[in-house]
């Protein structure tokens, strides 16, 4: 009678277990259905930043220089190597570096998900739940179509924490070695990881840092600079963060989180990208945390509490450097969203291993799926932003960096201020980007008002590209005045005026020479 019982036991048991892992195979084909649909209905946007990696790779695959002009000084304008070098290895194949950036961009999304099944051993709650916030991101949609290494480094994060867990030492010291090259952060995960794993060789950290070392020193002996000149273009703000400044974050985003402060200084920029963080927490974040203190079970985090607070750390660290940083193109959390994935598998090691139903029932019910609602209700916001920027990109930087290659010589002189991605690329000119991504001379050193001018017109540029926002950065303004001020504008001619209707208030201006002009 008892073993009967037991027997009807371990059956419902059984039947629930079989319950419980349908459910979760059925959520997950539904999550992946939708990413494929909202991947392909996506519209078919490139950001101008990723031209600047396109034009590296183009000039390493065929010419042999990893340069931003060919036989110049070489200047490292691109932040990570990876995806330059696959793109340079498309282009070597024949293929266009807009396709293979959208195959790799779009590939490393899908491949994020299956690292996320991975490291959570398959088909249960936690996984579920985790590729449901994951595939429901809209701004990921965004990132994969962008031409960046966004989600690249994304999967290149999630790959090495399953090398991890799956104990594979090669595997392993293969992922950190690639994650360490797709981003200079990413050194730093890929450091605390193999720190972390056991058993520790020496062996194993000869094989780790020698590529690594042998990469850092061509570099430096390359470019003759320690980091990218992307740091030293992007760094504007040192303060230290005051108990006073986070308060003001603080009051600031409870008050309307919507109201970020235009960044021009370097307090501003601070402010703005703490308030970023504390909105992309807000937005995406809260309610999965909220579930995570539901439902935590210190037990089960002891057991891989090096691997918890090891990532911790990482993304901590990560956000801090970031902050004294003016990240332009932080659209759609651009700087965030690699983060997004390591988070949400937090939530869903405690969702894998939760006992407690009724818990788990209200906390799906209460947060998560609200959650996931709201996130496929910002994909309309997001697609309006790419079909838009993406009209703007064929109208404008497209059409100007056409009509330049087909009327002037590539060795003629190209100023751009300061979108310098998708003209510069597409006119094969020489180009001096006041961007400051690829030019040294103008992070160096703090310069002048004067010197900034006078480096502008010190070329005697055959054409010269100016961007016209309604809402320019202070520093930018200033230097616009500067320029249009200076009398030797009086030597160049306004030929046309580039925008898009769905840009109003932004257009990028044509300048070109007068005894150039065709009459």
């Amino acid at each position: 009678m008892i073993a009967a019982a037991f027997g009807r036991r371990l059956e419902a048991k059984s039947t629930q277990a079989k319950l419980v892992m349908f459910t979760c195979m059925a959520i997950v084909a539904l999550t992946v259905a939708y990413a494929v649909y909202a991947t392909a209905t996506a519209p078919r946007w490139i950001v101008d930043d990723s031209f600047i990696l396109f034009r590296y790779a183009d000039n390493l695959a065929n010419h042999g220089q990893l340069n931003w002009n060919l036989g110049e000084n070489p200047v490292e304008g691109y932040t990570g190597a990876t995806l330059v070098f696959l793109l340079s290895i498309a282009i070597k194949l024949g293929i266009s570096p807009i396709l293979a950036s959208h195959v790799i961009g779009i590939a490393c999304f899908f491949l994020g998900g299956l690292f996320i099944l991975l490291i959570l051993r398959g088909f249960n709650v936690g996984s579920a739940v985790a590729l449901a916030l994951y595939f429901a991101a809209p701004f990921m949609y965004t990132h994969e179509w962008s031409g960046l290494e966004t989600t690249l480094f994304a999967a290149a994060m999630l790959f090495s924490v399953y090398a991890f867990t799956s104990r594979h030492r090669a595997l392993f010291l293969f992922s950190i070695i690639l994650l360490s090259l797709t981003r200079p952060e990413g050194a730093l995960l890929a450091a605390i990881l193999f720190l972390i794993f056991r058993p520790f060789s020496y062996k194993s950290l000869f094989i780790f840092v020698t590529p690594l070392l042998v990469y850092f020193l061509w570099r430096w002996a390359y470019y003759g600079r320690i980091f990218p000149n992307t740091y030293y273009a992007k760094k504007v703000a040192t303060d230290i963060f005051s108990m006073k400044f986070l308060v003001f974050c603080l009051k600031t985003w409870i008050r309307n989180p919507a109201a970020v402060p235009y960044a021009g200084s370097q307090s501003s920029a601070l402010t703005e990208n703490v308030l970023n963080v504390l909105s992309f927490f807000k937005e995406y974040l809260l309610r999965p945390a909220l579930v995570v203190f539901v439902l935590i079970v210190w037990t089960d985090v002891r057991r891989c509490k090096y691997l918890v607070f090891s990532i911790g750390a990482f993304c901590a660290i990560a956000l801090f450097v970031y902050l004294p940083f003016k990240l332009e193109m932080n659209f759609s959390y651009r700087f965030l969203a690699p983060f997004y994935p390591l988070v949400i598998l937090g939530l869903a090691g405690i969702l894998k291993k939760s006992d407690t139903p009724l818990k788990l029932i209200l906390a799906l019910a209460l947060l998560v799926v609200p959650q996931i609602r709201m996130n496929i209700g910002g994909m309309p916001a997001e697609r309006q932003y790419t079909s838009t920027y993406k009209e703007l990109m064929d109208e404008a930087h497209i059409a100007i960096g056409e009509y330049l290659r087909k009327t002037f010589s590539p060795n003629d002189w190209l100023v751009v201020h300061a979108d310098a991605g998708a003209i510069p690329y597409y006119s094969r000119l020489k180009t001096v980007d006041f961007g400051r991504l690829n030019d040294e001379y103008l992070t160096r050193k703090r310069r002048s008002e004067s010197e900034i001018v006078d480096y502008f017109f010190s070329r005697n540029a055959t054409a010269m590209v100016l961007t016209m926002e309604a809402r320019p950065s202070q520093n930018r303004a200033r230097e616009l005045e500067a320029i249009l001020a200076d009398p030797r504008l009086g030597n160049y001619t306004i030929v046309k005026v580039y925008g898009a209707d769905s840009r109003p208030g932004y257009s990028e201006v044509l300048y070109v020479r007068n005894d150039l002009l065709r009459h």
